[in-house]
C-alpha cells in the first residue's frame, strides 16, 4: 500500500519541473549543505516538550500541542510572550497549564469552548484572535472524540495503536479532521500532514526511552512544511518565488489555504529538502528529511529571517 508520504514524493517530484509560482535554485543546492552539516550545533526540538509530567501526561500535551500547532496566518495579530514566536508563546502557554493543572481528561476535551482555550493560551475572544482560539477548540473537540471512540480514552492507546511506526500514526491522525492536510492540485495529491508528521517527531523527542515512541522509521517521513520552513529555503536562496507572489507576501496579503501559490510554496519546500537529504547521504552525510525540517525551523527564529515577510495564510493545517 502506497503511504501518504510517498504519494506526497511522487506529486513534488512531477510538478517541480513545470510551477509556475515557485522554483528551485539548483545552484544553492550543493554549498548548502555546507550549512546542513551543522545542525548538530543547534538544538534539535521545542523545550516546551520537556517537564509536563509523567509518559502518559507527555503524550496527552504532545498530541494535545500538535492539535492546535497552527495558527500562522493570526499570529501576527497574538499576544506574544516577550521574546518568543507565536507557536512558542502558544506551546509555552499549554506546558504551564499541564504544569498546573495536569492532563485533563478526554470528557474535558470533547466539551473545550474558545474561551477556555483563550484562558490557557493568555489570549483574549477579539477578532480575529477569537477565531483562533474557536478553531484551537475544535482540534481539541475531534481529538477528544477520536480518543473516546476509537482508544478506550487513552492518548496512550492511540499511540501504541500505530505499533512503532510513525507512518502508522500518522494515517491514525490523518483520519481526525483538523489533521489532515491534504490537497488536490493538477490532478495529483498532495498529503503535506504537517501536525500529523510532527507528533510521530515530538513523541520520539519527548519519550525516548517509551517502546510506544521509539518509531522504526521516522526517515521515511518528510518535511514539517508550514510558512517558516519554505521562508528560510527562499532567504536563503534556495528558493525563488514569482515577483508578483512577493510583492503580495511583502504588502501583508493573505495566501487562500489550496491556492495554486500555496501549494507550490509547501511543495517546493518539500523538494527542495528531499534532494538536500538525497545529496547529503550521497556525500556521507545522512540525515532524514525531518531532522532537516527541525533545523531550518530553529534557523527560521534568527532575526534576519523574521525582518523578512513570510507568507501568511489563514489555515488550520500550520
Amino acid at each position: 500500500m502506497t503511504s501518504y508520504q510517498d504519494t506526497l514524493r511522487a506529486s513534488v517530484a512531477a510538478i517541480a519541473p513545470e510551477t509556475k509560482w515557485v522554483r528551485l535554485n539548483e545552484e544553492r543546492l550543493e554549498p548548502y549543505l555546507e550549512q546542513v552539516a551543522l545542525r548538530h550545533e543547534q538544538a534539535s526540538h521545542d523545550p516546551t516538550l520537556t517537564n509536563v509530567g509523567d509518559a502518559e501526561t507527555r503524550i496527552a500535551f504532545v498530541l494535545m500541542r500538535d492539535a492546535t500547532n497552527f495558527g500562522s496566518g493570526w499570529h501576527p495579530h497574538l499576544k506574544k510572550r516577550p521574546g518568543l514566536s507565536g507557536a512558542r508563546t502558544t506551546g509555552t502557554a499549554l506546558a504551564e497549564f499541564f504544569q498546573t493543572e495536569g492532563a485533563p481528561s478526554v470528557a474535558w476535551l470533547q466539551n473545550v469552548d474558545a474561551a477556555a482555550c483563550a484562558e490557557i493560551f493568555g489570549q483574549t475572544m477579539d477578532p480575529p484572535i477569537g477565531d483562533l482560539m474557536s478553531h484551537f477548540a475544535e482540534a481539541w473537540r475531534q481529538l477528544g472524540d477520536a480518543v473516546s471512540g476509537r482508544f478506550n480514552g487513552r492518548f496512550g492507546e492511540l499511540v501504541a495503536a500505530a505499533d512503532g511506526s510513525a507512518v502508522a500514526l500518522c494515517n491514525i491522525l490523518a483520519d481526525i479532521d483538523y489533521f489532515r492536510d491534504i490537497y488536490d492540485y493538477r490532478g495529483r495529491s498532495f498529503p503535506f500532514l504537517k501536525r500529523a508528521q510532527l507528533a510521530c517527531y515530538d513523541l520520539s523527542l519527548s519519550l525516548p526511552v517509551d517502546p510506544r515512541c521509539q518509531f522504526n522509521d521516522l526517515n521515511k517521513l518528510t518535511i514539517f512544511v508550514d510558512n517558516l520552513v519554505p521562508h528560510v529555503l527562499k532567504v536563503d536562496g534556495l528558493l525563488q518565488f514569482d515577483d508578483r507572489l512577493n510583492a503580495r507576501i511583502d504588502a501583508g496579503e493573505l495566501i487562500p489555504p489550496g491556492s495554486p501559490e500555496e501549494i507550490e510554496i509547501r511543495a517546493m519546500a518539500v523538494h527542495v529538502v528531499e534532494r538536500l537529504a538525497t545529496l547529503a547521504a550521497t556525500n556521507g552525510d545522512p540525515v532524514s528529511p525531518l531532522r532537516i525540517s527541525d533545523w531550518l525551523w530553529n534557523r527560521g527564529q534568527d532575526p534576519k529571517y523574521k525582518a523578512r515577510p513570510r507568507h501568511r495564510t489563514l489555515s488550520v493545517h500550520y
